[in-house]
């Protein structure tokens, strides 16, 4: 298996600010590099690794199911105004899935029912 990493990618905001080609190493450091941000508002940045070659026989196979190597970094977020917290550029979306759904309690609750108010389970949202 041959999963080298091939290329680095920084999002800067959601959108891609810069990729650099990873050089084929053995070394456990294989890239390094500084790269400046100029930000006019509060944004954040995510570095993405993907390689070009398949990993199989360690994941997939190379017939029907190629898995290519991936890593994402989570984001760091920078506070440009100093307000001491992140404001993102635009509003986040509404997620409809997360509402609350309304129970009709019935006189006798089922056992599931009765489970659910003593926390063993998990309520649907």
């Amino acid at each position: 298996m041959d999963g080298r990493m091939s290329y680095l990618i920084l999002y800067v905001s959601g959108k891609e600010a810069r990729r650099w080609p990873v050089p084929e190493s053995q070394q456990v450091v294989r890239f390094r590099v500084t790269h400046e941000i100029n930000l006019v508002i509060d944004g954040y940045a995510v570095v993405r690794v993907d390689g070009d070659k398949i990993m199989a026989p360690v994941v997939g196979d190379h017939r029907t199911f190629g898995v290519y190597p991936l890593a994402l970094t989570n984001p760091i977020f920078f506070d440009v105004n100093g307000n001491g917290q992140y404001d993102p550029e635009h509003e986040h979306g509404t997620h409809h899935c997360l509402k609350s759904e309304v129970w009709a309690v019935p006189r006798q609750p089922s056992r599931a029912a009765r489970e659910a108010r003593r926390g063993r389970m998990a309520v649907a949202m």
